[in-house]
């Protein structure tokens, strides 16, 4: 039965709360709607039983059975039942209009009292259990709490909404501030990309303007080496046409004097062994002396070699080469008589 009694309540929108059952219950379930707390009872009693008290007239009409004032004196006291008259009082006293509901009439109020009050406030609604027990009914999405208190300006609900319209400001400062850093952060951003974009591009040009001067400088080393190369073999190309006229001066006798060469060959190798055997010899003192007539001895044979050899218009690439590395034209081709086209055999001899 109650819980059907429930049901029915909860298709209109409302609610029970239960209240103790001490003897207060109607006092809590009122002290709940008009200040938000039941352990106000003892408030809503004391000033319940005073309003009677002052109107005596009016309120001994709903008090039977016993001397209204005797009535009144046992009502003050903690754990005394409310009843019909104690409803009626607290609806005049906060000025609302109190609805209450039995398991038996279901979502329909059995009783209001004070109906014909008209200012638009949210009635106290009460539920009636086994005769004796009080619960309060309420709409939990319709606050009523200070309402009837006398208090000016107040609206129900109107905390909360303030409180809601608070929360939702604060929210959407919150989301702005937020959007206003995510919008810095991301010009800052863009500024320091752009930033990083334009010190790559100056230092791009000025990689290529250095790689320019760097080709310039290269090719202009170049057509000096080339230029001094070949200054160098048309001197040593001049050289080599002057002693191959002279060697054809004295080619014509060359027969004649096969045996004196062979004789200055011998005698020559003489020498040497002679040379090499008087500096052994002679100690250090002597050793210069020894020296100088073994030089003068093997340039004279040196000359006249060189004046058979073939001599060359032009020469291959490792002489230009070495050539260009900065050595002198006439030590690079004696290197290369020696050894040939060899360039590393060129270069050992030219660095010994």
């Amino acid at each position: 039965n109650n819980e059907l009694f429930r049901m029915a309540l909860k298709k209109r929108g409302l609610e029970i709360r239960e209240q103790d059952g001490d003897g207060n219950c109607l006092f809590r379930a009122i002290s709940l709607q008009v200040y938000g707390d039941p352990n106000m009872h003892g408030d809503v009693r004391k000033q319940c039983m005073d309003h009677m008290e002052h109107d005596q007239e009016h309120f001994s009409q709903f008090v039977t059975g016993e001397p209204f004032l005797q009535y009144v004196a046992r009502t003050r006291q903690d754990g005394v039942h409310g009843n019909n008259p104690e409803i009626q009082a607290c609806s005049e006293l906060f000025n609302r209009p109190i609805e209450v509901f039995t398991p038996e009439n279901g979502s329909s109020p059995l009783n209001i009292f004070h109906a014909e009050y008209k200012n638009g406030d949210v009635p106290i609604r009460l539920s009636y259990h086994d005769g004796n027990h009080y619960n309060a009914v309420i709409d939990p999405l319709m606050p009523t709490a200070g309402l009837g208190l006398g208090l000016p300006g107040l609206k129900p609900g109107l905390a909360d909404k303030m409180q809601m319209a608070k929360a939702v400001a604060e929210s959407d400062a919150a989301a702005d501030q937020m959007e206003l850093q995510q919008v810095m952060k991301t010009s800052e951003d863009d500024e320091i990309q752009r930033a990083i974009k334009e010190s790559k591009l100056s230092a791009e040009h000025k990689n290529s303007n250095a790689a320019l001067s760097l080709s310039d400088m290269d090719a202009t080393y170049f057509e000096l080496e080339q230029a001094a190369l070949e200054r160098s073999l048309q001197s040593y190309s001049q050289n080599e046409n002057e002693k191959k006229q002279r060697a054809s001066t004295s080619s014509s006798s060359s027969s004649s004097s096969s045996y004196c060469t062979t004789s200055n060959k011998s005698n020559s190798s003489s020498s040497s062994s002679f040379l090499k055997h008087q500096i052994k010899q002679g100690g250090d003192h002597k050793a210069p002396a020894v020296a100088s007539a073994a030089a003068a001895s093997l340039s004279s044979t040196n000359n006249h070699q060189a004046a058979s050899i073939n001599v060359r218009e032009e020469y291959p690439s490792s002489v230009q080469e070495l050539v260009m590395n900065g050595f002198t034209l006439s030590a690079v081709i004696r290197a290369y008589d020696l050894v040939g086209d060899n360039f590393d055999d060129m270069l050992s001899i030219l660095l010994s």
